[in-house]
């Protein structure tokens, strides 16, 4: 849980009257009282209808796409981004995880400095003494 969220639970639960029961987010209209998987796409429906939005065109999980897909981008690697997302493993994270490919060429760029890569695999591999001697003699 990030501070920023923290504090906005804890903000939530102060504004309750620092209730030890009930649930943290009501809705009224659910028979059970809290919100449910489903609570939430009526609402979304409804704001994507009222901004002239074409409901096809921003999906509930369009958000969850883009942000997976940026925190890859960062650099982020899959089993942090997994986790995070609550994904058991990271290939249920690549269904989410969307490079572009300007990420993918940016990636490449990161591992060539002036036409040699970081790890070093252009190097001069220097040559010990006996390698220098090193006389092939070939028969016919």
């Amino acid at each position: 849980m990030t501070p920023r969220l923290r504090d906005i639970l804890r903000s939530r639960w102060e504004k309750s009257g620092k209730r030890a029961t009930g649930w943290l987010f009501p809705a009224k209209k659910a028979a059970v009282g809290h919100i449910v998987p489903n609570t939430i796409y009526q609402p979304h429906l409804d704001a994507v209808t009222n901004s002239g939005i074409c409901e096809k065109q921003f999906v509930l999980y369009a958000l969850r796409h883009t942000c997976l897909s940026r925190w890859g981008a960062s650099g982020m690697d899959a089993w942090t981004l997994a986790r995070l997302a609550g994904h058991s493993n990271i290939k249920q994270s690549m269904t989410y995880v969307h490079p572009t490919d300007q990420s993918l060429h940016a990636a490449i760029d990161r591992m060539t400095v002036q036409g040699s890569d970081k790890i070093g695999d252009k190097a001069e591999i220097a040559l010990s003494d006996a390698e220098s001697k090193l006389i092939v003699v070939t028969t016919s």
